[in-house]
């Protein structure tokens, strides 16, 4: 159900953002700043669901972790053991890719946040462009870093 959400929301912002676009070349004659602020929150919204997401899998590979460290504890079967230590790297490696996950997200979430307007509204004043750029930045890197370390 999360993921659907997740892909539902970012569906929206595609859609928002697509609007954007048209309205910036006169093709539809409203206002963009409207789909801008809509098209921002769908990708808030995303975020925030795919942060949970991350954050489930965090959880899940920590509970992973440790029923094999307790099989490991009572095991004598060298070739079990074996097996449950290379599942272990595994579920650490993989863990680290989730953490990666999770800093991405919350780089991204600060320019959904500043394009939604949340930041006027609660603080009175948007994110200086500095800080959108540099969560932008983190979170560019770290998807270039990800897809080049993918197999």
């Amino acid at each position: 159900l999360l993921q659907i959400l997740n892909r539902l929301f970012f569906m929206l912002y595609w859609g928002f953002d697509n609007m954007v676009i048209l309205c910036t070349i006169k093709f539809i004659k409203k206002d963009k700043a409207q789909y801008n602020r809509l098209g921002c929150t769908s990708w808030l919204l995303g975020l925030v669901i795919g942060l949970v997401i991350n954050v489930r899998k965090m959880m899940n590979s920590y509970y992973e972790e440790m029923k094999i460290d307790n099989t490991l504890k009572h095991s004598t079967n060298e070739t079990q053991n074996d097996t449950l230590r290379n599942k272990l790297n595994k579920i650490r490696h993989g863990r680290n890719e989730i953490y990666l996950n999770i800093v991405k997200t919350l780089g991204d979430m600060i320019a959904a946040l500043n394009g939604s307007e949340i930041p006027q509204k609660l603080l009175n004043k948007s994110f200086n462009d500095g800080f959108v750029g540099v969560g932008g930045f983190l979170s560019a890197v770290i998807t270039s870093c990800l897809l080049y370390t993918s197999p």
